[in-house]
């Protein structure tokens, strides 16, 4: 993504696809994308500069009109309303100097007849070549299918990058060990060995979010018992417990 930020601006800039399953870090990594390339504010709030944006498509209709409201949304996002029409869109893109936009839920905007699928494709193509703009698409599986329907634009959403659901593995246990390091104990805990990494891919599924949470919903059982460390009874409560831990209301407080 940091090469299309770089890259020269040309009739038909290059896109890409990210395509995961639900919980997979998406819109995370778009997140912290975004993150890498924040906004310049000056003192008249209309002359905001991104080089990068992030458009969450998420309850805004399908289509072209929902396209062009997630991006006003993603370039306006103090504003209460904003129109959304063609015109407002390029000039917003346009005085904000923006050359990625990063498009978060794009499978919400598919979600229609056939007609509307063809509109979007188009708003999609004329944003990507009459504004240079390079465009990241991040979808999950199965809602990808749209864009292939017109063969030019697919040639430009390349390359597609697709998240699979983790395994066992190195990676994997690099992944456990780096979550590790964010746990308030004094001790280790070794998420990365071999009978913890099963364990999780078990009762997980190899879902990013679904682990996450079950090693934040331990660590919190773990500091109900006072523990030094988090340990597989406290898994297990993760599983088999009714209701959240009691440290989960005071962290929550």
């Amino acid at each position: 993504m940091e090469y299309l930020v770089r890259s020269e601006r040309v009739r038909r800039p290059r896109c890409m696809q990210i395509v995961a399953a639900a919980g997979m870090g998406k819109s995370s990594i778009l997140q912290e994308f975004e993150n890498l390339h924040p906004v310049i504010r000056t003192e008249d709030p209309l002359r905001m500069q991104r080089r990068v944006l992030l458009a969450n498509a998420t309850d805004v209709g399908a289509g072209a009109s929902g396209l062009r409201r997630a991006v006003m949304r993603g370039a306006w996002p103090d504003a209460k309303h904003f129109p959304d029409g063609r015109d407002d869109l390029d000039a917003t893109l346009r005085s904000q100097g923006v050359r990625v936009i990063l498009l978060d839920e794009t499978g919400d905007l598919m979600k229609s007849t056939p007609s509307v699928q063809k509109r979007l494709l188009t708003e999609l193509k004329r944003i990507n070549h009459d504004l240079r703009i390079n465009i990241v698409s991040a979808a999950v599986e199965g809602l990808d299918h749209v864009i292939k329907q017109d063969e030019q634009l697919f040639t430009r959403f390349r390359p597609i990058i697709k998240i699979a659901e983790w395994a066992e593995s190195q990676e994997f246990r690099n992944f456990l060990y780096g979550l590790e390091r964010f746990l308030p104990f004094p001790e280790r805990s070794f998420l990365d060995r071999l009978e913890m990494l099963r364990w999780l891919l078990r009762y997980c599924r190899g879902n990013t979010n679904d682990i996450v949470m079950s090693i934040h919903e331990a660590a919190l059982w773990a500091i109900h018992r006072n523990a030094r460390f988090v340990a597989q009874e406290d898994f297990e409560m993760t599983r088999t417990a009714t209701e959240p831990p009691p440290a989960y209301y005071k962290v929550a407080v």
